[in-house]
């Protein structure tokens, strides 16, 4: 019997007569790790045909055979649901499956012999059965670095290191772990332990699929065609990509003053776009969740002097017109949700009145 989360789709709207398509991405709901095959970009997601890698943060894995990493991807061959992806890599036959925790990339590779660590611009280093990666973050007024913890389930042999790159050795079917922090190693470890600790690949992937389901249950349908059914549940899956959560277990990395705090804290959020419907809609699904979202826009107005605009994890990105943080803050008001409104109209105002 098929769950909500079986019929989402994530291949719908993956090619854009407009903008930017979107990415069929295994997540959680609002999860900081987002996983999706990096490929040699044509625009749209479905029309690409070169695989360059899988995401561990903003390093990527890639398995090879016999020396060469070079792979073509037929769709054909591809299985993408919201909580796992399989996939098989034509030149030598080796599949893929991958998931997610909120804060770990989980991959699993049968039939290669070797893997690709990319990770240029970065530094790594190996201690311990562990892989350390530190990936710079381009910030205009003070360093951010993403850490990147690695553990390769039983064990893998450095081959050969290059500036940006090193390949392992691989048994023929393995599990890779990508624990990511914006904080520290400490804190990514801290991640991968209290997600994945004695956890197989087939229990990360269905607890991933019981979060869907239990998210996707909160507006379910009955009845009607299953083709309309799976447009539904997909676009209730997409209103709940955004915002990203980036809490760390009672932390959070901000830059917004380049500070970690302790707290909740959310951003990324195309506010031009999702205060019409996407926020409206996550309050009345989510109103408790949605009380830390609407904390993380008074956070973000402390940290930085202006209320946010169009906010990113770099900062405020004011690239499109208006200001609808105003229209976020009055839509909860109406509906009863308890928030902080009055630091939320000094931002709002300030914005109005005194910003240059």
């Amino acid at each position: 019997m098929k769950t909500p989360a079986d019929y989402v789709n994530p291949y719908i709207g993956t090619i854009s007569h407009m903008l930017a398509s979107t990415r069929p991405e295994v997540m959680l709901p609002y999860g900081m790790a987002r996983s999706t095959p990096v490929v040699k970009d044509c625009g749209d997601y479905y029309c690409n045909d070169r695989i360059l890698g899988y995401p561990m943060g903003l390093a990527t894995v890639m398995p090879g055979k016999g020396g060469d990493f070079e792979n073509t991807l037929d769709h054909s061959r591809e299985d993408f649901r919201c909580y796992r992806m399989e996939a098989e890599l034509e030149e030598h036959g080796i599949t893929v499956a991958s998931t997610v925790t909120a804060h770990v990339y989980v991959h699993r590779f049968t039939g290669a012999d070797a893997l690709r660590l990319d990770f240029s611009g970065g530094e790594a280093e190996e201690e311990g059965g562990w892989i350390r990666i530190r990936m710079p973050i381009e910030h205009p007024s003070f360093p951010i670095f993403q850490y990147v913890l690695i553990r390769v389930e039983g064990g893998a042999k450095v081959l050969s290191c290059e500036e940006g790159r090193w390949v392992l050795s691989s048994p023929a079917d393995v599990c890779i772990l990508g624990a990511v922090s914006y904080i520290s190693f400490e804190k990514a470890a801290e991640s991968m332990e209290k997600e994945t600790a004695g956890k197989d690949f087939m229990r990360i992937a269905a607890e991933a699929k019981a979060i869907w389901d239990a998210q996707l249950s909160k507006a379910r349908v009955e009845g009607n065609t299953e083709e309309k059914k799976t447009v539904y549940y997909t676009a209730l899956f997409r209103a709940f990509m955004r915002m990203t959560d980036y809490t760390e277990y009672g932390q959070y990395f901000s830059a917004y003053d380049g500070k970690v705090h302790d707290g909740v804290f959310y951003t990324g959020d195309g506010l031009w776009d999702t205060f019409r419907c996407m926020h409206p809609l996550q309050l009345l699904l989510d109103p408790a969740r949605h009380r830390d979202i609407l904390e993380s826009y008074n956070l973000m107005y402390r940290q930085s002097g202006l209320m946010p605009c169009f906010p990113g994890f770099t900062g405020d990105l004011p690239v499109m017109i208006g200001f609808h943080a105003a229209s976020l803050f009055a839509d909860a008001a109406a509906k009863g949700v308890e928030a902080d409104y009055a630091t939320a109209y000094e931002g709002i105002r300030k914005n109005a009145m005194e910003q240059s």
